[in-house]
């Protein structure tokens, strides 16, 4: 489903991902974090726009980003889309307002942060998992 979406929007998506094992968790919990934002990142990402999904392992922890090439999104913003039910006023897309909220809580319970910034590319959503940790 999202890589029909990649595809019917035209984005072209770049891809940097290294492991150095071992990572332990949740792997469905994981899976449904990821996925999240990954489609998060193609809802909000304009037709033939710019996605890049960044994995690699650095000092004990596994760091993901994902960026798109949409516009910036307001400072006070940045913390609340995390928020259960939360949705930017600006941007108005199908969906619950949970995704997000649900992502954050699998990466705490990892051990993990999350937080969305602005970047000169777009928006870039950033995950910190301490890697060899048990759930």
């Amino acid at each position: 489903r999202l890589e029909n979406t990649l595809n019917w929007k035209g984005l072209r998506l770049t891809k940097e991902l290294s492991f150095d094992p071992p990572f332990i968790g949740d792997t469905s919990a994981l899976r449904t974090a990821l996925s999240n934002i990954l489609e998060n990142a193609v809802k909000f990402t304009a037709e033939k726009g710019d996605m890049s999904v960044k994995m690699c392992t650095e000092n004990g922890w596994l760091n993901f980003r994902v960026t798109n090439s949409s516009e910036p999104m307001p400072e006070e913003e940045l913390d609340r889309i995390f928020e259960p039910f939360y949705r930017t006023e600006k941007i108005f897309k199908k969906g619950s307002g949970l995704g997000l909220a649900i992502t954050k809580k699998i990466v705490e319970r990892h051990g993990g942060s999350i937080k969305a910034v602005n970047t000169e590319a777009g928006l870039q959503i950033q995950i910190r998992l301490p890697s060899g940790r048990s759930v």
